[in-house]
């Protein structure tokens, strides 16, 4: 990924697994839902805008096309597909973090989880979950494509 992250079952992750193993140690493995966001494009009025994805948000159509119903919290709610908008001012409260600008947004996945669970009470929902540097006023078009598939891994 752009953000450089270890993610779930990636040669990376094993590597790292893999290094921490000693010789004789008994290596148990466990089944757990994969994800792979593959497109993400966020647009208003043809213009396409810095957006940052979370892990987990996933959509069964290829365009979601709507408008913010309302804010609660710097959190708002697109009137499509369950899909929540947060601003980066809250990204940063949630994680205690200080990002700038969308574009500097490096986050581990577990810090994902945790805003999932802050905003959606579970940190497996698949509702899309996009951060953007102020919530949008006009119709905004949300493109995502992504996988989600069976995966083991070794814990």
């Amino acid at each position: 990924p752009i953000t450089q992250q270890v993610l779930p079952a990636s040669i990376e992750e094993k590597i790292k697994y893999y290094s921490r193993v000693e010789e004789k140690e008994t290596i148990k493995k466990e089944s757990f839902l994969n994800y792979r966001l593959l497109l993400g494009k966020i647009t208003i009025q043809k213009e396409v805008i810095p957006s940052y994805i979370l892990f987990y948000s996933h959509s069964e159509r290829k365009k979601i096309v709507g408008r913010v119903e309302y804010i609660i919290d710097e959190v708002g709610y697109l009137n499509r597909d369950n899909v929540k908008i947060l601003t980066l001012s809250k990204l940063n409260r949630i994680l205690n973090k200080d990002f700038k600008n969308l574009l500097d947004i490096k986050l581990l996945i577990e810090d994902e989880f945790k805003v999932r669970e802050e905003v959606e009470q579970s940190r497996y929902s698949l509702s899309p979950i996009i951060v953007l540097e102020n919530i949008p006023d006009k119709k905004i078009e949300i493109e995502i494509q992504s996988k989600i598939y069976m995966d083991i891994r070794e814990v």
